[in-house]
């Protein structure tokens, strides 16, 4: 009887172990998750036609303020959407993902353009932390825009239809808590390069831990059909599901 008394009570031991164990697994994935931030556009209210460009109180989600310029004539920075038409070509169809719906099986995404500056100087284009924090990026998912990549298909009045050897890319730069630049991240929207024939046309994840803390993210555009006035392909991309750890 002592003998079997003996495996019972180690039985219940080793129970307890593993149970505690298991607890503590489970606390440290919470405190984990706690960590992260994630970044979507799914409750900004959009207007009748299916997009939203004007904040008057600004485009802030979790801490990140998106920067967004517009009047009657144009805009830069970033606007939200939900269009899919990805057969309209043109500037009247510039709010819509070249795909079907956002990032993750979500509705909304956002859409940025560089509108105003040639270069990359990212004054237009980018979303930035409170001053003086800075936290590290995991990434986020891009995709073209339908403008951009009708254009790169078929060409317009303004640009060129994309042959061998031509690209468009988004430029994504970090910069630190004091304003100082520290490194890139590139991805390219379309590569006609070493025979490739390639137009992005689904949400893809672009990892930003190599630009290590950082207060603002900068959006750039470069592309192989430029003009005397620099990029003649319409600079825009979407974006969703922005990730940063706290």
């Amino acid at each position: 009887m002592k003998k079997i008394n003996y495996y019972v009570a180690a039985a219940v031991i080793a129970a307890f172990f593993s149970s505690c164990e298991k607890e503590v697994e489970v606390i440290k994935e919470v405190e984990v998750q706690k960590e992260v931030q994630r970044i979507s556009f799914e409750y900004v209210a959009l207007n009748e036609n299916g997009y939203q460009n004007s904040f008057p109180n600004g485009l802030i989600l979790s801490d990140v303020d998106f920067y967004n310029y517009s009047d009657e004539w144009s805009w830069s920075g970033f606007a939200v959407s939900s269009n899919t038409d990805s057969v309209t070509a043109g500037y009247d169809n510039q709010y819509s993902v070249f795909g079907t719906g956002g990032a993750n099986g979500s509705q909304k995404f956002a859409v940025a353009y560089d509108g105003w500056y040639e270069g990359a100087n990212y004054e237009t284009t980018y979303c930035q932390l409170p001053a003086g924090q800075a936290h590290q990026f995991k990434g986020l998912w891009v995709n073209n825009a339908t403008v951009a990549a009708l254009d790169m298909r078929s060409g317009s009045g303004f640009s060129k239809k994309f042959a061998e050897g031509d690209w468009f890319k988004i430029i994504i730069t970090g910069f630190d808590a004091a304003g100082t630049k520290t490194t890139d991240e590139e991805f390219y929207l379309a590569d006609f390069r070493a025979g490739k024939n390639f137009i992005c046309n689904q949400w893809t994840f672009v990892n930003l831990s190599k630009l290590g803390k950082v207060n603002k993210l900068g959006f750039a555009f470069e592309s192989s059909d430029t003009g005397d006035y620099g990029v003649n392909t319409p600079k825009y991309a979407c974006i969703d599901d922005i990730v940063y750890y706290e």
